[in-house]
């Protein structure tokens, strides 16, 4: 079972770019250490105002992006095999085909801890299982559907995993203490 929990800052706390990002961290930080101090694994992804947490029994990673026009020639093609870039230009949403691949890429290298300290070339795609090969590791993907604007994927090794997907509300009262730690440069 893999359980992602998300909030949505509301619009009025969205701050400076820095802020913003600090705010992501530290509500991340908060949802990460309720569950890992139970023995769970956690994984933590922001994008725009959303921050998602996903807690498992196994190893687990997500990556969530905001739905936006991606200036794909920007990135090297290094970043994907010709037969995913392939894909992505055939496609009739280009940005939104990158997005989704860059999600199932970075939740694969978030769940087996190595990230982008990877060779990319070595990464072996099987799309039609919806599977990444990491360093011989098998991490099968799944897109989520959390909210219409936002792309998101989650990738662990077991196959019959359930993702069960919950909404937490923060209050306007921990918002602000948020807020002040950030002020005040404490973590959570």
């Amino acid at each position: 079972m893999i359980i992602l929990e998300y909030v949505c800052i509301p619009e009025k706390f969205l701050c400076n770019k820095s802020s913003l990002r600090k705010l992501q961290h530290q509500i991340g930080e908060f949802l990460s250490v309720q569950y890992s101090s139970k023995g769970l694994f956690t994984n933590i992804s922001h994008s725009g105002n959303m921050i998602i947490c996903a807690v498992s029994n196994q190893l687990v990673g997500v990556d969530i992006e905001f739905i936006k026009d991606v200036p794909i020639n920007e990135y090297e093609f290094s970043l994907f095999p010709e037969t995913i870039w392939s894909k992505i230009f055939s496609s009739k949403n280009s940005s939104l085909a990158f997005l989704k691949y860059w999600t199932m890429l970075e939740s694969a290298l978030k769940a087996c801890r190595l990230g982008f300290n990877v060779d990319l070339k070595s990464v072996i795609w099987n799309d039609d299982e919806g599977a990444i090969f990491i360093n011989g590791e098998k991490w099968l993907i799944k897109n989520v559907n959390v909210l219409d604007c936002f792309i998101c994927s989650v990738s662990c090794q077991t196959e019959d995993s359930a993702i069960e997907i919950k909404e937490r509300e923060i209050s306007t009262v921990a918002l602000k203490m948020f807020l002040q730690n950030i002020d005040n440069n404490k973590s959570f």
